[in-house]
């Protein structure tokens, strides 16, 4: 899954917003690999060019970071594997995304059901 990558402006005006997909995770989700079991992920869509993803768990730990920069118009997408920064694969539970880019930030919540 991929979109094209948002202005900034449609960002910070919210005429776009990020979204996450699928949402929530359920186990073996589509464009997951069914013969990997540790093949699993979220993906990100409509970032800007240039965007840090913030991915906390609800006590507001930081669970992951992701520096997202892209040149092509048709790639405003990243995936997430769910793991940790430390590399730990992460629970089930409610998780927040903050979306820093320039001009402005957007926070949004995902979960995952395993």
């Amino acid at each position: 899954m991929k979109s094209a990558l948002a202005k900034e402006g449609d960002l910070i005006s919210g005429a776009a917003k990020v979204v996450v997909k699928p949402n929530p995770y359920k186990k073996k989700a589509l464009f997951d690999n069914a013969t990997l079991s540790y093949d699993h992920k979220i993906d990100f869509l409509n970032l800007p060019s240039k965007a840090k993803i913030t991915i906390l768990d609800v006590s507001g730990q930081i669970i992951d970071e992701i520096n997202f920069e892209s040149s092509d118009p048709n790639n405003g997408s990243v995936f997430w594997d769910m793991f940790s920064k430390d590399g730990v694969e992460v629970a089930s539970g409610l998780y927040i995304y903050v979306v820093e880019y320039s001009g402005g930030k957007q926070v949004g919540y995902f979960s995952i059901l395993r």
